[in-house]
């Protein structure tokens, strides 16, 4: 699956009734009033010797004559600078001579100590990335993650900590992820429409002033190539959002900061290691053995425990997008078992696999699934009991897995890419309901994370996430247009913080009702956790899967393209 040169004539777009064009972040009330100007203004200023043009940093800087000067505009991102702050950069609107910018590394960790997790995001103007020739799949993943609250409250905060830009990237290679992340983020930053006529720019001014898409270069570029060089120039979003987290944390983990401890009391309530029992698992006590740790339970059960030191390290990234799964294998008559606990960015989701029932587009003799998907079942039958068969007439062995620790980040991915038998890489189309909102089942929760996400209900208040069972709220989607694993096109739709849904193809930028929002046939969801309670709403109405708006309409251009199936394993999951 690649990304493919843009087609979009195969993306299924909103309704007309549904949808709105936006420019910025500007609202319709905005629009009207510079798009639809009364005709006496309207002649006055034709009438009206035409006005020199106005440069953007002389309409930033233009002062009015009213006698009482208009307050300086707010940006996501702090105050616009003015004259007198702008020679500061970071764009905060503190006084040149108070400001005192900090180093990238102690930016980085006072943000993270006064960083709430639960906070709403800053507002973001809403553009459009360009594509640069197949780079749609690295569009979606940047666009999702500057959607995911407490990541982009981080590097606001971390952007009025630094120099201005210039400086911020002409340092020391140390950190150069996050300062291209910082400055990145920078160029999302341009005034309202409110905001330029406050500072005295004409009509025709504003008008011209349509947030241009943003065209990402120089080091994201380079991270890009060697994404591409990596993975044999595979163009998958999923594999790119791994890439681009563990570069950051890589950075992180490197620098030998470490994560503060404020960070973690706001996802983890501090419980006695006796309250895990509580929790519904046996007490259990542990020493060191050469293979892993070895745990005895109070009935004289014993386990060897091997934890993964990939990526045990914690860092920002870690904090709010990694969790753990625990995974248990016991044979039948032996008191012993094996725990592995294993990292996780993502967990994967499997549709179908049976090829007597899978979808395959362009194959009248394959009967379509008709079975109904929801992300809830299919969270509960990743996490089934597997039998394992034992080998030369020893007893099987079972393997039960739960989640040890929750990530602030839920990243789940449909799995919509399989392999026939004779057709090879196929691409499932089956629609999977996916709510807005939804409980994590707890009995899919091991009993450590149970007691640290409250559900003893010893822990401590003070805790950041306060609501048990754990509560996960939707911020991004991420689907791939297109009937084949080769070829396709990447979009998104993103929540922003007034709950407004908005759908990025690139370099155009659409608002969305919530239901469109929720009828895609998702490839990624980002799910944040909140202390907010679970809202039902009534499903949305979708499309059946031969009959998507879009598909077939005209033939996906594929020269040049690569196919980005995802390697698997044995047991269907990714290799890493």
């Amino acid at each position: 699956m690649t990304s493919g040169p843009p087609s979009r004539q195969d993306v299924a777009a909103p309704t007309d009734a549904d949808t709105v064009i936006t420019f910025g972040d500007f609202t319709e009330e905005e629009a009207i009033r510079a798009l639809h100007i009364d005709e006496e203004k309207a002649k006055a200023e034709a009438n009206a010797a035409p006005a020199k043009p106005m440069s953007w940093a002389a309409a930033l800087a233009a002062k009015t004559e009213a006698p009482k000067p208009a307050p300086p505009p707010v940006s996501p991102w702090g105050v616009i600078p003015t004259p007198a702050a702008a020679t500061n950069g970071h764009g905060n609107g503190t006084d040149a001579t108070a400001f005192v910018p900090l180093k990238i590394e102690d930016a980085i960790q006072k943000a993270l100590e006064s960083l709430d997790v639960t906070a709403p995001a800053k507002e973001m103007k809403k553009r459009g990335l360009v594509n640069q020739g197949n780079t749609c799949f690295q569009n979606v993943i940047m666009q999702s993650v500057l959607s995911c609250p407490p990541f982009v409250n981080l590097l606001a905060e971390i952007s009025n900590l630094v120099v201005a830009t210039p400086d911020l990237l002409s340092k020391s290679s140390s950190f150069r992820g996050w300062r291209n992340m910082v400055a990145f983020t920078r160029e999302f930053e341009e005034p309202t429409l409110a905001q330029l006529q406050r500072l005295g720019s004409s009509v025709n001014d504003i008008q011209r002033k349509v947030p241009m898409p943003i065209k990402i270069s120089g080091y994201f570029m380079d991270v890009l190539s060697a994404f591409q060089k990596m993975l044999g120039e595979q163009e998958d979003a999923l594999e790119f959002l791994e890439f681009f987290l563990d570069y950051l944390h890589s950075e992180y983990e490197q620098s030998g900061l470490t994560l503060p401890a404020s960070c973690e009391k706001q996802t983890k309530q501090v419980v006695a290691d006796g309250d895990v029992n509580g929790a519904g698992s046996d007490e259990a006590t542990g020493f060191e053995m050469d293979d892993g740790w070895a745990e005895v339970g109070k009935r004289g059960k014993s386990s060897v425990l091997r934890q993964n030191q990939v990526d045990s390290a914690r860092s920002p990234i870690n904090w709010l997008f990694k969790g753990t799964i625990r995974a248990e294998t016991k044979q039948t008559g032996k008191k012993q078992s094996s725990i592995t606990i294993e990292p996780f960015h993502c967990l994967h989701l499997h549709l179908d696999h049976d090829p007597s029932t899978i979808t395959i587009p362009g194959v009248p003799t394959m009967k379509a699934a008709v079975k109904a998907y929801t992300v809830e079942d299919m969270i509960r039958k990743s996490f089934e009991v597997e039998t394992i068969e034992g080998s030369a007439g020893s007893p099987p062995m079972k393997r039960v897995t739960l989640i040890d620790s929750l990530p602030v980040v839920l990243t789940l991915n449909i799995k919509r890419f399989s392999y026939h038998p004779e057709l090879g890489p196929v691409k499932l189309q089956q629609f999977v309901k996916y709510p807005a909102s939804f409980a994590f089942p707890v009995d899919l929760l091991s009993s450590t994370c149970r007691a640290e996400s409250g559900g003893n209900g010893v822990g401590d208040a003070t805790s950041g996430f306060t609501r048990y069972p754990p509560v996960y709220e939707l911020f991004a989607v991420v689907s791939h247009h297109g009937k084949y694993v080769v070829g396709g096109h990447y979009t998104s739709m993103c929540r922003d913080n007034k709950d407004q849904w908005f759908q990025y193809n690139d370099e155009h930028v659409l608002s969305v009702t919530e239901a469109s929002a929720l009828a895609e046939n998702a490839f990624l969801l980002f799910y944040i956790r909140t202390n907010n309670p679970v809202v039902n709403r009534p499903p949305p109405v979708v499309t059946t899967p031969s009959t998507i708006p879009g598909q077939g309409k005209k033939k996906q251009q594929q020269r040049g393209n690569r196919t980005s199936a995802s390697p698997v394993g044995a047991n269907g999951q990714r290799k890493r």
